[in-house]
């Protein structure tokens, strides 16, 4: 038994050390991107040819690129790194370049050959499935398209039989986590009782600009600054099957997940149409440690969200333990 947990915190490590090398490499990339544009931006010609093959190789390497079959796209702070890094690992899965590729939130505007640059080329479909005759399924994971106002209809202008995987916590236990980690990262000087009487007027008016204007953006303010709204599942995931069937969606408990994700992980396998594992063991992540939260403000945010957990259950189908 000990050897067991000593093999399952060994893969964690070295899991979380890639998806930390990977993190890491983006941000080194992004950095290095901004440190070229700033200094080719100043010959104009320079940039302008620069752009121009950028744009041209994009469009040429993205051509020869699968769209996703699946897209893991919420909830945030919900347990969507621990899903997909665990969908990565089934044989027939075979990951996007990234997890999160922001695509159609705040990428949108780079186009389609962009996206497909960030999964397998067709011509490993190809072979694997026509060839080898192996099932081959891709796909990413950005947890943001639930809550963004336009994500669903480009989703589905792209690809209509792409399959959903949502994700959903506890309302509370998500605010709760995300207002930690926005604390922990330094974003954050209210105190959660503070940032809920406040989040109105942060984040006013931005989900209209959003809907107003498909080219705004609020990674700042809204997704940041939205502990407590974006817990209500029901208003985003009405909008989402409004769009799409609802067989093509499969809704995971969150606290379900956690206690038994191999259970859950068959059924996501079964959903994609693949083979199921048997008895694996997986590996958790950001399964932070918090202060406790006040029990009376605990209280009153049960009776808040109760009426809006109770459209979602009866929109799903299905009820979760998530009045405490």
């Amino acid at each position: 038994m000990k050897d067991k947990n000593s093999e399952t915190i060994i893969k964690k490590n070295k899991t979380e050390s890639k998806i930390n090398e990977e993190t890491k490499r983006s941000r080194d990339h992004l950095k290095k991107s901004k440190f070229l544009k700033n200094k080719i931006v100043k010959y104009p010609i320079l940039y302008k040819f620069a752009k121009f093959i950028y744009k041209n190789y994009i469009n040429i390497i993205g051509k020869t690129r699968v769209l996703p079959d699946f897209i893991l796209c919420g909830a945030p702070r919900c347990g969507t790194t621990s899903i997909y890094e665990g969908l990565s690992e089934h044989p027939n899965i075979f990951s996007a370049k990234v997890k999160e590729i922001y695509f159609f939130d705040g990428n949108f505007h780079r186009g389609e050959n962009w996206y497909r640059y960030h999964f397998p080329l067709k011509l490993k479909k190809f072979i694997i499935k026509k060839i080898l005759r192996k099932k081959f399924v891709t796909g990413e994971a950005t947890p943001f398209y639930l809550i963004h106002p336009h994500a669903a209809q480009r989703i589905k202008k792209m690809n209509s039989k792409t399959k959903l995987i949502i994700i959903l916590r506890n309302p509370i236990d998500r605010a709760y986590s995300h207002f930690s980690s926005a604390i922990k990262n330094g974003k954050e000087h209210f105190s959660f009782e503070e940032s809920i009487k406040e989040e109105e007027n942060r984040i006013k008016g931005e989900m209209e600009k959003m809907i107003d204007d498909e080219s705004y953006y609020s990674s700042e303010i809204y997704y940041k600054r939205a502990y407590f709204l974006q817990g209500l599942y029901y208003n985003d995931l009405n909008q989402w099957m409004k769009v799409f069937p609802k067989n093509q969606f499969l809704i995971i408990n969150s606290e379900e997940f956690f206690k038994n994700p191999s259970k859950k992980f068959n059924e996501i396998f079964k959903f994609l149409e693949i083979s199921q594992i048997k008895n694996k063991k997986y590996v958790q992540f950001h399964l932070g440690k918090y202060l406790p939260m006040n029990q009376e403000t605990r209280e009153q945010l049960i009776k808040f969200y109760k009426p809006y957990n109770e459209k979602l259950y009866n929109l799903i189908g299905e009820k979760f333990d998530w009045d405490k």
